[in-house]
């Protein structure tokens, strides 16, 4: 119906260290970490889902400020660390598209994933 709509992939960093190193509780508290700060950071009515493992989406139907998003995902993620007592950082992809009647929600959910992935790959790098 031409409403902009946008696609927000969410991917925990480092969940294979947290596990080993701090236990599968502590795993799981990230987890939760990371998909409580998306939806908070989300405008109201947002779809909020875990994707899979550690993977979070947001469906955004409307205008959204994406930027401004990430960066209260960021500081809430920056908030959660410290009471949790190590890092919890996650790479972010999104893409945004026009709602019409033939759009291809999976192929919106894989390009915002690859983006998301683009993300992991360069603070992979960066870590390194």
């Amino acid at each position: 119906d031409g409403r902009k709509v946008t696609v927000i992939m969410s991917d925990l960093n480092v969940l294979k260290q947290i596990n080993d190193n701090l236990g599968h509780s502590a795993g799981d508290a990230a987890i939760s970490a990371v998909a409580e700060s998306l939806k908070e950071a989300c405008p109201k009515g947002a779809l909020c889902a875990r994707f899979g493992g550690d993977e979070m989406l947001a469906f955004i139907l409307g205008d959204c400020d994406v930027n401004l998003i990430k960066t209260m995902i960021y500081e809430i993620l920056k908030d959660k660390s410290n009471l949790l007592g190590f890092t919890v950082s996650p790479s972010i992809g999104f893409y945004e598209t026009t709602m019409h009647e033939s759009l291809d929600l999976d192929k919106v959910i894989s390009i915002a994933d690859s983006i998301m992935y683009e993300e992991k790959r360069i603070y992979k790098k960066n870590k390194k």
